[in-house]
Parts: C-alpha cells; structure tokens; sequence
C-alpha cells in the first residue's frame, strides 16, 4: 500500500498500527526495545498517502503519543503525519520535541529527531504552519540531531522569523546554527534579504545550477578547500555538507551517510534461543536501528 495507495486499504492499515506481533528476535546488552515490524509498516504506508481522512489522521496521532514498547512506531507515525493538512499535526509535532529519549538518555531521542524531521518534511512541501516560535527556540536551544533540520526549514523561508533567529544566533555567537540556516537559505534560493559574501555567492551560483567548472580557478579552490574542511561528525557541519554534496556537488572529507539515522545507544547482540531458529532470517540478525 505504501506503493499503490488503495484507498479501500486505509481502515485496515489504521488497524494494523495496533499490531503488537514483535519481530526482535536478536537481544542485546543494554538498551533494548520491542520491533513491532507490521505496525511500523502501517504507519509508512499510511505516510505515503496524500491526503487521509480524519480517523486515519486521529489513530496516528494516538500512535504518535502513545507510550509504546517499540519507541519506532511513534516515530514512523510522526512522520506519517508531515504532509496531512490538519491543525492538530503541528501541536503534535512540538509535543514530540520534547520527548523523553530511550531509557530517558538525552542523547538517544529517536522521537524528537523524527518529529525534526517531520517539520523539515512539512516546510519542504510549502506548509509555513511550522514558523512559529516554539519551532525556533528548539532550533536555537536543542541538540544538533534534533536541531538541524529545524534549522534546515527554518533556513529555507524568507521572512521576519527568519531575520530574527539570525540576529538572535549572531547575538549568542552559534555561528554553527547561522551557517546552517544560511547554507539552507543558499540552496533553497531565497536568499533576497541577505547579504552573501565571495563564498556564498559561488555556492548560490552552484545551487542555482552552475557547474562548478563554471567558476574562476580562485573561488573552485576556495570552495573546494572549504567543502572538504566541513566536520561531518556529530554536529551541525555534518547538516552542512549533506547540503553540500547534494546542492552543490563539492568533494567532502568522507561520507555523511543517512542524515536521518536516529542516534542510538551502542549494543552488543547476545544470542537467544530464536537466534537459533530460522526465525533469525526475518531481520537477517542486523541490530534494528528503527526503520
């Protein structure tokens, strides 16, 4: 369904989302948590349809608050949720945000990243309900994870909120977080209320569709030499040069990988019974890293 989107599938995958069949079949040493794989199927599929009628939209949003054993069901809700044109899917959203991590770990909150990622889907798709306050102080305040596409979409809209969040990250000097939100400004080309310096102007040019050949032999190597200092650790810089290597197709120093890999605990798989079974082959034995 998440492929042919039947219409008549809708009421039977809204059912599905409370399928608690659990295909965690590899433990692990320190956290861990339930794979419910039919639920998290449901929710993708019903993510793929354009438009959902209300009670498709009510169910995810009860999957998307509810205090589930699989934390990953929540999170395939939430993203569900990014193109539904329902006032309750922001207020939602923020709720998320603000989510506990797994096993209350700040550093491991696959909920608040998808949520993130959800706003960033919603302001990509031309909903602007997302410009509001609340959206920019988790921008400001949160961690990079959960932080950078917010910063990502809130980058991508000219405007008063926009202006504002610069002045107010200049002020505080999170001259990461401004160089994120103006590299989204650059690629999205709504860069008419900013002042580009000599870099900035050849990567509008590169966003805009130049080949980097087209630029002199002095800004290439100035770009160039910029793209592959980019840190694409942990931090904000890695957000850059996704952007980076997609928009502008400059060489980097390694791999970004999956930008939207939720960042989760280290575990070291321990064998069970099951794992012994030919049961082990419905996951093929890999650590569930939630998708």
């Amino acid at each position: 369904m998440e492929k042919h989107r039947w219409p008549e599938a809708v009421d039977a995958l809204v059912k599905l989302l409370g399928d608690r069949r659990n295909f965690a079949s590899h433990g692990g040493v320190g956290i861990s948590w339930s794979k419910f794989s039919v639920a998290r199927g449901a929710a993708r599929a019903l993510g793929a349809y354009e438009a959902l009628p209300d009670r498709a939209i009510t169910a995810l949003l009860r999957s998307a608050r509810a205090d589930n054993p699989d934390p990953f069901v929540a999170c395939a809700a939430l993203s569900a949720l990014a193109g539904q044109d329902d006032s309750r899917v922001v207020p939602a959203l923020l709720s998320a945000l603000q989510s506990p991590g797994l096993d209350r770990s700040p550093a491991h909150r696959p909920r608040a990243q998808a949520a993130a990622w959800a706003l960033f889907d919603r302001a990509v798709s031309g909903q602007s309900d997302m410009l509001i306050p609340d959206v920019a102080r988790f921008a400001e305040q949160d961690v990079a994870p959960v932080a950078g596409p917010l910063l990502l979409a809130l980058g991508a809209y000219p405007g008063e909120a926009r202006e504002a969040l610069l002045t107010r990250l200049r002020a505080y000097r999170q001259h990461d977080r401004e160089a994120l939100v103006r590299t989204a400004a650059i690629v999205a080309d709504s860069v008419a209320e900013l002042s580009l310096d000599d870099r900035e102007q050849s990567l509008w040019r590169l966003a805009r569709g130049e080949g980097v050949d087209s630029l002199s032999p002095e800004d290439r190597t100035s770009v160039e030499a910029w793209s592959r200092a980019l840190d694409i650790g942990p931090g904000f810089e890695r957000f850059i040069g996704w952007m980076t290597e997609l928009a502008f197709k400059l060489p980097l120093h390694g791999e970004v990988g999956n930008i939207r890999a939720y960042v989760l605990p280290e575990r070291i798989g321990v064998m069970t019974m099951r794992s012994l079974t030919p049961h082990r082959e419905e996951d093929g034995g890999r650590v569930d890293d939630g998708v």
